[in-house]
């Protein structure tokens, strides 16, 4: 319940009009809302995101280890745009790449995604 009480409210904060600069003109994309719930319940994370808004209105999920992110854009249809640096055998790795939110944790598998979703 704290888990998902403080997703919400940075929801809400994202939200909030009182929060918002000059700069800030992206209003939630509804498909992009569904897409996020989506890769929620595929990739059942037990950190929660940190979390934004693109300049379309997409929410962009953050997750983060000291040097090591995961950011992901979730777009309308289930698609998402993620990127990445990871720790792999000592060498950072940079990935970006494309695919649906029920394939995120296909997709993120060979990267060690625990690192950041605590799995």
């Amino acid at each position: 319940k704290e888990w998902v009480d403080n997703l919400f409210w940075q929801l809400d904060e994202l939200l909030n009009p009182e929060e918002w600069d000059d700069t800030d003109a992206a209003i939630l994309s509804l498909p992009s809302w569904r897409s996020f719930l989506k890769g929620l319940f595929v990739l059942r994370p037990i950190n929660k995101p940190g979390l934004g808004l693109s300049t379309s209105g997409n929410i962009v999920a953050s997750w983060s280890t000291g040097p090591q992110h995961l950011d992901i854009e979730f777009r309308a249809d289930d698609q998402v745009r993620w990127v990445l640096a990871a720790n792999i055998d000592g060498q950072t790795e940079r990935v970006a790449g494309r695919s649906t939110a029920f394939r995120l944790p296909e997709t993120l598998a060979p990267y060690g995604p625990e690192r950041w979703f605590g799995t």
